[in-house]
């Protein structure tokens, strides 16, 4: 068992270079795969690092694109061979700029890791040290996956045939960053002996060989990718002793489409699971390896890219367990129906010690498929241009399970797999995998899978992925991410994303970057704005609102004395950086009583982990006389703390204050010490003075 997070930190995406070389290849691929189970000294050898990393080699390869010379494996590596191993990759890449539209390097890295950077045999290569040796690379796009504790803080056909066909695809064209960690700061993340390697890199590689395809489209886009290895390992880790394991990302991509990551190829061997299969399914291969593992649903085919060879496929299914054997060729599919998986009789055993049960072994005694040819775009269904409905089952579409439409009217309700087009509807739009282009319905739009292009309806929009926008009057979902606009008159709800929620209520319960504007924003950690009546999150950069409540943030409240008043209570809630400040104040020595009340915001800078700079701006009304009195303070504050203790404060600070009185009453203004009268007539007068405060902070 390791401590342990991947990163993927750094994704930067440039556009194709020469954009009229049509002899070029569109997209050349390096990779650097490095397994470490050495630490150094006083750290547990680890058993699967180099079984990672020869897996993600593998599956790049095979699914990814990376032709066999452009990978580079490193076992066992000390800080010399990795730094090497970089520079090679260097190397290999400024070859290719010249054959290529764009060059990637992606650089795979497991083993032991601290705080500060990776541990090889006892040396430390410092996570400066190592972004600046990727950053060297004269590369268009710069992937870094880091499988390592405490991370966080930081193939070709035979024949040598060019073929990946998504590196051709010029619709995608993106631009920015992602961060990935396959635990939280505050967990432990974990290896398995049963998977023969660590949880979160088991999923990323299974959903990479096609688990994570949401969108049966053949493609798997790093969201895909990151959805389906979160979900897995969380869903796996919750029952272990080590407690559940939540990964995390920060994902800051513009541009068009979405990242590829791997391709399950018509020229490739693949394993198809047909739709009425669905429960737990295994997949080993001949030598008993688990080659993918995922959580099948009814009424969803999948299919999956394996490398050529005997496999035993167990599916854990409502009535048992059953099981078959498949053989598998390149450039052939071999299907597998719930009539092919035949009951497995199996007999629990017990480890010694006090291990939980071990799994059965499953033994299939005689191969129960065929393999089958598969004619060129059978994997995508059939096309149907034009779908028109009352019902699902009075409809063009009906008995058609996998079908793309390109136009469809939808009179009470209407059901299609996938739509590349426009769909219209008064009831309700109801899509299988996903759609490009434009939903719109009086009613709701349902989409089970990806969304690409705009969700319109009166009642209710929803999707797993998003890229583009969802606009109703009443609620949007986006059950995973939301990458562009949500805005609603009632309800927004994103898992994560990047970009804007606007509506009453905003929740985003895991990361989101950007802005959710509305009456009541809750988020996870957000990277942007909260602008709101209460805001809530686990983090927040900049919350806006009367009550912030932010987990991670400044919870703060202050006794102070000032200029105006003897004393002053204030309470300052926010994220690390920006907060918004509610205070009272009284000064007793006045007859009657003064009062205040102020609402403001402000900028808090941490200068060391003990001192501090908060510097605020908030607007005060004051009350001498009666409460209807109008008599409005401006005041901004400069403050320095020091920490006594994390939770005890003493600030001190100046401020500048800018006195409107109205209606010709008038407030005491021995207090004020020396003023500048800057306005005075019948009604008003205005009045600005220099002033100290000084007190407590907890």
């Amino acid at each position: 068992m390791k401590r342990t997070l991947i990163a993927c930190l750094i994704v930067l995406v440039a556009l194709p270079v020469v954009a009229g070389a049509q002899s070029k290849q569109a997209v050349r691929r390096v990779l650097v795969s490095v397994g470490a189970n050495d630490g150094g000294e006083g750290r547990p050898v680890l058993r699967y690092a180099h079984t990672d990393a020869k897996a993600v080699s593998r599956v790049l390869g095979e699914l990814g694109g990376v032709a066999e010379d452009g990978r580079v494996l490193v076992i066992g590596a000390t800080r010399a061979a990795l730094l090497k191993a970089i520079s090679e990759a260097g190397d290999r890449a400024a070859r290719l700029q010249g054959a290529a539209r764009r060059v990637e390097v992606i650089f795979y890295y497991s083993g032991h890791s601290d705080e500060d950077g990776l541990l090889l045999k006892g040396k430390r290569l410092e996570y400066r040290d190592l972004r600046r040796a990727i950053d060297t690379i004269g590369a268009d796009v710069r992937i870094v996956i880091l499988d390592s504790c405490a991370s966080g803080a930081l193939t070709r056909r035979k024949g040598g045939v060019r073929r990946p066909p998504f590196l051709l695809d010029t619709s995608t064209s993106v631009t920015g960053h992602a961060y990935l960690t396959s635990s939280s700061e505050d967990e432990v993340a974990q290896e398995s002996d049963r998977i023969e390697g660590s949880f979160f890199t088991h999923f990323l590689v299974s959903g990479l060989r096609g688990a994570a395809d949401m969108t049966r489209d053949g493609r798997i886009t790093l969201h895909e990718a990151y959805r389906y290895a979160y979900d897995e390992t969380l869903r796996r880790t919750e029952r272990t002793r080590s407690g559940p394991q939540h990964a995390a990302y920060d994902i800051q991509l513009a541009g068009t489409g979405d990242l590829v990551l791997t391709e399950v190829r018509s020229d490739a061997a693949r394993l198809h699971v047909a739709s009425e299969v669905h429960g737990r399914l295994f997949v080993r291969s001949a030598g008993g390896r688990l080659a993918a593992e995922l959580d099948k649903k009814r009424g969803r085919p999948m299919v999956l890219g394996l490398a050529q060879g005997r496999y035993v496929v167990t599916a854990e299914l409502s009535d048992g367990l059953f099981g078959a054997q498949v053989n598998l060729r390149e450039g052939r599919r071999t299907r597998v129906r719930r009539a092919d998986l035949k009951r497995v009789a199996v007999e629990q055993t017990v480890a010694r010690g006090s291990h939980p049960p071990a799994r059965p072994e499953v033994v299939v005694e005689e191969e129960t498929l065929t393999i089958e040819p598969v004619p060129r775009g059978a994997d995508i269904g059939k096309t149907v241009p034009v779908n028109v409905s009352l019902l699902p089952y009075l409809s063009i579409n009906h008995g058609r399970e996998d079908v793309t439409n390109h136009f469809a009217l939808n009179v009470l309700a209407g059901y299609g797999d996938r739509l590349r087009g426009f769909e219209a509807g008064i009831g309700a739009n109801i899509r299988g995998s996903r759609v490009v282009g434009v939903q719109t319905a009086i009613g709701a739009n349902v989409t089970r899978g990806y969304v690409t292009g705009l969700q319109m309806a009166m009642g209710y929009n929803q999707s797993e992925l998003l890229e583009g926008g969802q606009l109703s009057l009443g609620a949007n979902v986006a059950t995973h991410y939301a990458k562009g606009a949500q805005v609603a008159g009632v309800f927004n709800y994103a898992e994560s994303g990047n970009g804007l929620q606007a509506a009453a209520v905003n929740i985003s319960t895991e990361h989101y970057s950007g802005a959710q504007i509305g009456l009541i924003n809750i988020g996870g950690d957000v990277r942007g704005l909260q602008l709101g009546l209460v805001n809530y999150a686990d983090q927040s950069s900049v919350p806006i609102g009367l009550l912030n409540i932010i987990r991670k943030g400044l919870h703060h409240v202050s006794l102070t004395t000032s200029d105006l008043n003897a004393l002053n209570l204030g309470l300052r809630l926010g994220g690390r950086y920006f907060y918004t400040l509610v205070t009272a104040g009284m000064q007793p020595q006045f007859r009657p009583v003064q009062w205040s009340m102020g609402l403001g915001m402000g900028g808090h800078i941490p200068i060391s982990e003990r001192t501090f700079i908060a510097i605020d701006l908030a607007a005060h009304k004051l009350t001498a006389q009666k409460f209807n009195d109008l008599h409005m303070l401006t005041r901004v504050r400069a403050l320095v703390g020091f920490r006594i203790m994390p939770r005890f404060a003493v600030v001190a600070g100046l401020s500048g204050n800018v006195l409107a009185e109205f209606d010709g009453h008038r407030l005491d203004a021995q207090a004020y010490g020396i003023q500048a009268e800057l306005h005075r007539d019948s009604d008003l007068r205005v009045t600005a003075w220099p002033g100290f405060v000084g007190g407590l902070e907890f």
